[in-house]
């Protein structure tokens, strides 16, 4: 609901298959969605109207969904940062609606934190995970500031202000930035696991050299 009586309108981005999926998921909106953007398809989608983002009138009147795969969405992003519309605020997407969002900053590990929760039928219905890169693949070596004020579970490695990746990816940073009331899970770092895992592959050297318990990790 919006301020006051007044109802929440809605744009949905979209009218693919994961326009569908929205709308199956969330069919209680449809009622309140003034129109669709497509490009590919035109007429009608549900009995609301399709125009495309040329002919698309007052669209930070409205809340817009973009029901679109990962790759298309950050297109879809890029396209309405450039029109003056800012994420969560104005938009979102279709797969973080109406969930509590998540954010894992790790390497390696956090595709296996990634894995294990999404096993969780409870998970997926309540938590959406917002993709970033692994630490180590992050070119941009930063996360947004508009995403980190949203988050409402920050997953992370103990990752220091003195990694060799940057600042902005450490905890010192990312962690001030987050709203009051983020719940923050901090991973333990494992350097160097197989070393004392399979000590056969350490070659005879010291476990302590490579294992660490929540210590600064090697990036």
């Amino acid at each position: 609901m919006a301020k006051g009586n007044v109802m929440q309108e809605y744009v949905l981005y979209g009218t693919g298959l994961e326009g569908e999926r929205f709308l199956y998921q969330h069919n209680q909106l449809q009622k309140n969605i003034v129109y669709c953007i497509d490009a590919s398809h035109a007429g009608s989608f549900h009995g609301i109207p399709i125009v495309t983002i040329e002919n698309a009138e007052n669209l930070s009147e409205y809340k817009i969904i973009i029901a679109a795969v990962w790759k298309t969405y950050c297109e879809i992003k890029e396209e309405l940062d450039k029109r003056g519309l800012k994420e969560f605020e104005n938009y979102i997407w279709a797969s973080v609606f109406d969930k509590k969002l998540v954010l894992i900053n790790a390497n390696c590990h956090g595709n296996a934190v990634l894995r294990y929760l999404e096993n969780s039928i409870t998970f997926r219905e309540n938590y959406a995970v917002y993709p970033v890169p692994l630490i180590h693949m992050n070119i941009e070596k930063r996360i947004e500031d508009n995403l980190l004020k949203n988050v409402d579970v920050y997953i992370h490695q103990d990752i220091r202000k003195n990694n060799q990746i940057g600042y902005e990816v450490s905890d010192d940073y990312i962690i001030p930035r987050l709203k009051t009331q983020c719940k923050t899970i901090c991973i333990p770092n494992f350097v160097g696991m197989a070393h004392w895992m399979f000590p056969r592959l350490g070659g005879g050297r010291k476990v302590n050299k490579y294992f660490e318990w929540g210590g600064s990790s090697s990036l």
